[in-house]
């Protein structure tokens, strides 16, 4: 069951292509962050030592990271990880659910609500309650941000003005099935209820559902060229939209992978899931299966950032522990390969994001956060081994020099 409700707002302003942050595509799990890639060359810089309760999703912001813990957001800082500052919310936060942070602008979901937050200054400027639970991750594109919360009998899904004081709805659609956290693509904002994808377009404000025979697991994945999604029965789903937000004619593809899948993510004509039967990495033109690894099992949904890669990252099973595996698949014609960068106790219910600087940041499944970077370049360590190494060298040469004259002091003369 959809049904509709608007505000008496006109949606002006916004635009195809607008900058968007939040939404389940590029700008969410990939980044040009050069991220740590081989457990060679990286390290546990900090973390592990305190342990916070009720954290909700950590977001990178500069050189810090925002945590959502109780009712405050704190700032940590990137290569210390001690607390800059922190901002008190009118609620506890959402454990479950992630905020959205665009520019200096941070959308964060509370229990029941969400909070409008500078982070630049690490201020408040609007708070709005609802009547329900919040119910998917918030997304912002201009000065609109979305979210869900629970209603009776079913969910709403809803858009709200952030330049209103009170965050005043937009529009809403009411769902019987539990919405995903949304996509955009091109004007048109993705998401899936049940078994059917959801469009709503910004211009026309028409509502458009694609009905499918599967239900849907988990967000869909949205790029200039298609949006892609998975089913609870083990299905990788392709589909392309008219600028309207309708089904293109033909181009709805499943292809079979394995069990409880994950989010999928596009990259570089590659698809990649991780799965309770491997990880999956698709061709998704033709949306067939290139290549499973499966000691990665499980994994949740991974994340590329190709400032030195590209590399992909996911967190799944290992034995007892959990492992933080990096998979490098820079090579079409090579199979890719996975290394793990370092093990943790707990992630049932964790999370992890990129630093533009280069660090991993994970909350595990109790509440201690990590940074995973690279080993610090120091630049004076490799001109001092490079000193002794030539002086090294000079006395080598020296001595076989020494060495060759007394073998010829030793012959005889004639």
């Amino acid at each position: 069951m959809i049904t509709i409700a608007a505000a008496a707002l006109l949606l002006t302003g916004v635009t195809a292509g607008a900058e968007s942050a939040g939404f389940s595509g590029d700008r969410k799990y990939i980044s040009a962050a050069a991220a740590p890639y081989s457990n060679k060359y990286t390290q546990i810089q900090w973390g592990g030592d305190v342990q916070r309760k009720d954290c909700g999703t950590p977001l990178a912001y500069g050189d810090k990271l925002l945590l959502p813990t109780e009712s405050s957001l704190i700032a940590l800082r990137e290569n210390t990880g001690e607390t800059v500052t922190s901002v008190a919310l009118l609620e506890d936060c959402s454990v479950e659910y992630s905020g959205a942070l665009l520019g200096d602008t941070l959308l964060q979901p509370t229990r029941s609500g969400v909070a409008l937050i500078n982070a630049k200054d690490m201020t408040v400027k609007a708070f709005r309650g609802f009547d329900g639970a919040i119910a998917a991750d918030c997304a912002i594109i201009d000065d609109l941000g979305y979210t869900a919360i629970q209603v009776s009998g079913g969910y709403e899904f809803l858009c709200i003005d952030l330049s209103s004081d009170d965050l005043e709805t937009v529009w809403s659609i009411t769902l019987s099935d539990k919405p995903t956290a949304p996509a955009v693509q091109g004007d048109n904002i993705v998401f899936a209820a049940g078994s059917s994808i959801l469009t709503h377009n910004f211009k026309s404000g028409e509502v458009t559902e694609i009905p499918l025979e599967k239900q849907i697991a988990t967000a869909p994945f949205a790029t200039e060229y298609a949006v892609f999604f998975c089913t609870t029965d083990g299905y990788a789903g392709k589909l392309r939209l008219d600028p309207d937000g309708t089904l293109e004619e033909d181009t709805l593809t499943l292809c079979r992978i394995g069990g409880k899948p994950s989010s999928p993510v596009s990259w570089n004509g590659r698809l990649y899931i991780s799965t309770e039967d491997g990880f999956y990495i698709l061709d998704n033109l033709n949306m067939e299966v290139s290549y499973i690894i499966s000691d990665i099992k499980s994994g949740c949904t991974p994340q590329i950032h190709y400032g030195s890669g590209p590399y992909i990252y996911t967190v799944s099973r290992y034995e007892d522990k959990w492992a933080v595996y990096c998979i490098l698949d820079s090579d079409s014609d090579a199979e890719p390969t996975s290394s793990v960068l370092a093990l943790m106790d707990s992630f049932e219910n964790g999370s992890f994001c990129a630093s533009p600087n280069g660090s991993l940041y994970f909350l595990d499944d109790i509440g201690r956060t990590y940074a995973l970077t690279a080993v610090p370049y120091n630049v004076w360590a490799l001109v001092i081994r490079l000193v002794v190494l030539l002086a090294l060298l000079a006395l080598v040469f020296i001595w076989i020099r020494k060495v060759a004259k007394r073998r010829e002091n030793l012959r005889p003369k004639y």
